[in-house]
């Protein structure tokens, strides 16, 4: 129990997590689910309405890898004779829960992942004393994280652009945020909202033509707003009197999925790219938020998916897992 309570005490103060939309037909969304424990990966297909847990307690921020195959998350680790949850590594793992690796073994706070356009790296937060860059890292675990950002400010969110070009993330100053865009190597970095006011949790659409991004206002509630890759007519997608936060969106581009508490407590909602009427799509008392949407393909089928399974433990560990 005490574990448990510890866990979902350090997860409250995680960020929400940016991914990337890779074109193609629309597969299941993966979200985090908590139900007043430890909060828990699932997947829900759209055209389905059966969810399925498909990692461990303690995992957060799913990504999906552009074929629809894996998924990455940031995983609570154990560090032995420490007593408690004190880190978090980026590991993949099949849709179905098995072949678990982990990328990332610096017994930093790595979170955030979010996959390369050819599949081949993620990039990720790490949080190094009061500090948090941007690091990119080989998804096959080879090579030694590379990082990307330098700058004493918060550097965090990042999402890979379809073409695999760019990197846009959410950088915050004194409790501003705004998002910013470079090039996957770290270079030609330029901030593409500059606003007073707090926005973050970028989101390229699949064609790479816009960003989503959440956006707060004066009244301390949040909306869904799109953009240019360089900032040009930014206009409102998602607008109510709720918070509408973590776009998402679908690989044929015609839908986002987002977070919203529109029924009391945080969901997972879909709407139309253009506007329109939103929809529940996990109606549950639970609290559900940072939706991912994936690919649909043979090897991310969620009909393959049997639900929550034991896993194999990842090839490179620090400790045990919640």
């Amino acid at each position: 129990m005490k574990r448990a309570m510890l866990l979902a005490a350090l997860i409250a103060l995680l960020p929400s997590a940016a991914d990337a939309a890779f074109p193609g037909p629309n597969g299941p969304i993966a979200y985090v689910s908590s139900r007043g424990g430890p909060p828990v990966p699932m997947v829900v297909d759209p055209a389905d309405v059966a969810p399925r847990a498909v990692g461990r307690a303690g995992e957060v921020g799913p990504a999906w890898s552009p074929d629809g195959a894996s998924l990455a998350v940031a995983s609570a680790m154990l560090v032995p004779g420490r007593g408690g949850p004190t880190i978090f590594e980026i590991v993949t793992m099949r849709a179905d829960g098995a072949d678990r690796m982990a990328l990332t073994t610096d017994r930093a706070q790595d979170y955030d992942p979010a996959w390369s356009a050819d599949g081949r790296r993620v990039a990720y937060s790490r949080t190094t004393g009061d500090n948090r860059d941007i690091w990119v890292v080989d998804a096959d675990g080879g090579g030694a994280p590379e990082r990307l950002t330098r700058a004493p400010a918060d550097d965090g969110l990042p999402a890979w652009s379809p073409d695999g070009a760019q990197i846009a993330f959410t950088r915050t100053r004194a409790n501003d945020g705004d998002i910013y865009v470079m090039n996957a190597d770290g270079s030609g970095l330029h901030n593409i909202t500059k606003r007073h006011g707090d926005d973050e949790d970028p989101e390229w659409a699949p064609g790479g033509n816009r960003i989503a991004y959440t956006r707060y206002g004066e009244g301390a509630t949040a909306d869904i707003w799109t953009t240019t890759a360089t900032g040009a007519h930014p206009r409102p997608l998602v607008v109510s009197r709720f918070n509408d936060t973590q776009a998402a969106w679908s690989p044929d581009g015609t839908q986002v999925a987002f977070t919203s508490n529109r029924k009391g407590h945080d969901d997972i909602w879909t709407i139309p790219a253009t506007g329109g009427h939103a929809s529940d799509v996990t109606p549950d008392p639970a609290t559900d938020d940072s939706p991912a949407w994936g690919v649909r393909s043979a090897v991310g089928d969620l009909g393959a998916v049997p639900g929550l399974r034991p896993a194999a433990s990842p090839s490179r560990r620090l400790g045990p897992s919640l």
